[in-house]
């Protein structure tokens, strides 16, 4: 059966994190983004310590930040493909203002899952994994086929339809393996944060909520050191979705 040939869980970590470190350099070209959206923030939560006037432009510069990051997201995928597939990716101004078109595509794809897979945990919750995992490719095709809303959902179902308990377990699997180590360095960097500036500088009083949450500079910084790490370890987790989905096309 076609489910018996797919790498296991061990082998896909494996190749992603040999494709992460040798075409860090490419990936880097565009993760890059993810630095300087990290330096808007951090602008912007040195304005807002500064006045309260400022905070006026925290929703603006969210969204602005949001359709950013899902440019940023687009051409991440776009060039880890065509790495995996062995080409060289193209940044030219052409490619590079193409990926904008995809983000309303993307984001119809987005809605049609999230109604999908709502629907489905409505009558249970296992209908919504089902269809949060066979509809999980839906962005790949979208962006490598050019394939749009119900059409790129088909295709992510066609691929993974007969091997739903396999797909599964590599998805999960590899998932919690790299979400465990992200959470460990963001934890390890926080509490490095703390110790240099101190607890008493970290946290202040909010006056919405009456609580001590992070004063606006130090979550600036944190945002910073966020989107650093970002920058360096998304081509990775990306990298283990595309390894998953390329061998799932070559093993149908």
């Amino acid at each position: 059966m076609a489910s018996k040939q797919l790498p296991g869980v061990i082998e896909l970590l494996t190749d992603s994190w040999h494709f992460f470190i040798t075409q860090w350099n490419e990936s880097l070209r565009i993760t890059i983004w993810l630095v300087y959206i990290g330096l808007i923030q951090f602008g912007l939560s040195l304005l807002m310590s500064v006045s309260p006037f400022f905070n006026l432009l925290f929703i603006p510069a969210e969204v602005g930040v949001l359709i950013l990051s899902l440019w940023v997201g687009v051409r991440i995928i776009q060039v880890l493909l065509q790495l995996e597939a062995g080409k060289k990716p193209s940044y030219s101004k052409e490619v590079m203002q193409n990926a904008w078109k995809l983000i309303l595509p993307l984001l119809w794809v987005a809605v049609l899952m999230v109604l999908i897979i709502f629907g489905g945990s409505i009558l249970f919750i296992l209908p919504g994994i089902y269809f949060a995992v066979v509809l999980g490719f839906s962005n790949f095709y979208l962006i490598e086929d050019d394939a749009h809303g119900l059409a790129a959902l088909a295709k992510s179902r066609d691929l993974v339809k007969g091997r739903f308990w396999p797909t599964l377990w590599r998805m999960f699997a590899g998932g919690v393996v790299l979400f465990v180590g992200l959470a460990i360095v963001m934890s390890l960097l926080f509490s490095l944060l703390a110790v240099v500036a101190g607890p008493q500088h970290l946290m202040g009083l909010s006056s919405y909520s009456g609580t001590y949450e992070l004063n606006p500079l130090a979550q600036g910084t944190l945002d910073l050191l966020e989107s650093l790490i970002q920058a360096a370890i998304l081509p990775l987790i990306f990298g283990y979705q595309i390894k998953l989905y390329r061998a799932l096309r070559k093993t149908r």
